[in-house]
């Protein structure tokens, strides 16, 4: 790690900090390049970028940090330069197929904003962080909806930007099949049953490594609230009032609570609004269509993560 860039945070992490706008002042009177430019520049050519991934991992276990730190620590992250610190009040993440997108809905409705992504329009999966994505997002006023696992990169932005993450999660089989259903409908025709095999198992990873990650950070007392596909289904309206506690009265609009209970009157949602929504009503079991060999190897990947319990997500585990 360069010296200037060893500078820069030895003086963000300490009292020092407070001083930061009079010394940048000072410094930016100096001729030649403005100073947080110069550092970032130091940071490329000397580090690599080394430095970013040990300080994101720090970052997903740090607890506490001041607004003072989370702006500095952003503002290196992001290579800007001016802006105010953002917050992400509205984040919904979950395996895909657990009722995320509707989920996503109920808190676009409770909030009255739209719902946005953080993934890179390459991303065909929707599991990938997108350093590029997560700035617009900071800039936009919306709900953000992926399936990101809480690796050390989502937890240290995540930690920056004060979330307080929305967890869905569903039966690991119930998800793979109702994920084989979409991609059979959705794919080009042609596509071989060894195609579609490989296509499951490869969703089956990204779901064991989103549970279990989760899981740990859940364990290190991030505040998520955890939401099952099943109360989707079974209790709406009780869900409605456990959104209504996690996102606090100020992130909620005037009318929201009501525009969320009429949003789960099916009958009263436009065909056009429940296709956007993904608006079905679900089915739970349908994993047991799947192959017992299929199923052995995906318990298999449980053994990477040996601390987790997975029985909440497959009860025979």
């Amino acid at each position: 790690m360069g010296r200037a860039l060893a500078a820069h945070f030895l003086i963000a992490r300490s009292p020092l900090a407070r001083l930061r706008p009079i010394l940048e002042r000072m410094l930016s009177a100096i001729p030649g390049s403005p100073v947080l430019p110069l550092l970032w520049r130091f940071a490329e050519e000397e580090s690599d970028f080394t430095y970013e991934s040990h300080l994101e991992r720090r970052l997903a276990r740090e607890a506490d940090l001041t607004p003072a730190q989370r702006w500095n620590y952003l503002r290196y992250l992001f290579r800007r330069a001016d802006f105010e610190l953002p917050e992400l009040p509205y984040v919904v993440v979950g395996m895909p197929k657990s009722a995320s997108t509707f989920v996503s809905g109920l808190v676009a409705e409770l909030a009255g904003v739209p719902i946005d992504t953080p993934h890179s329009p390459n991303d065909f999966l929707g599991t990938g962080f997108d350093k590029g994505r997560m700035w617009d997002l900071c800039n936009a006023h919306s709900v953000v909806h992926g399936h990101l696992a809480a690796t050390p990169r989502t937890l240290s932005y995540f930690r920056l930007l004060n979330v307080r993450p929305i967890i869905t999660v569903r039966n690991i089989f119930d998800a793979l099949r109702s994920y084989a259903d979409h991609i059979t409908v959705t794919e080009e025709d042609g596509r071989s049953a060894l195609w579609m095999n490989f296509a499951v198992m490869r969703m089956a990873a990204l779901n064991v490594e989103f549970y279990a990650t989760w899981c740990r950070a859940w364990q290190r007392g991030w505040d998520q609230l955890w939401v099952e596909y099943d109360e989707v289904r079974s209790d709406p309206h009780g869900l409605v009032d456990r959104l209504v506690m996690h996102l606090g009265a100020a992130n909620l609009a005037r009318d929201g609570v009501a525009r969320a209970q009429a949003m789960l009157e099916g009958d009263r949602m436009s065909q056009e609004r429940k296709r956007s929504l993904m608006f079905n009503k679900g089915q739970s079991g349908r994993g047991r269509e799947i192959p017992e060999v299929q199923k052995s190897v995906v318990r298999q990947m449980y053994s990477i993560y040996p601390d987790i319990d997975f029985s909440p997500i497959d009860p025979e585990a």
